[in-house]
């Protein structure tokens, strides 16, 4: 179709592939960012992004230069960045009574 070489193509479907797994933690991601966010509450998605770009950094030095994964290695770390990121704001939207009010 638009004449990618085959080795690219593996590499590409492989990193497609492992990026997919990342995607729900990506969805409440943005949806617990729109909630903290409509409450009020900017510094708590402000740290749990930057612990999210942290372990993305660390995996993506860890998976590919110590272990030389490539592009796949270097989703395996966004990947686990993206469930990172979701756990921090999954334990830090817990703070907050669903009957709260916005101020």
């Amino acid at each position: 179709m638009l004449n990618t070489p085959t080795a690219v193509m593996a590499t590409a479907t492989a990193y497609t592939k492992v990026r997919s797994i990342g995607m729900p933690a990506a969805y409440l991601t943005a949806a617990a960012y729109a909630v903290l966010v409509a409450r009020k509450d900017t510094t708590s998605p402000l740290a749990c992004v930057c612990l999210a770009a942290v372990v993305n950094v660390l995996g993506d030095y860890v998976a590919v230069a110590v272990y030389g994964g490539g592009s796949v290695g270097a989703a395996w770390a966004t990947t686990a960045a993206l469930y990172a990121g979701c756990g921090a704001f999954k334990s830090g939207s817990f703070r907050f009574s669903p009957t709260s009010r916005f101020q």
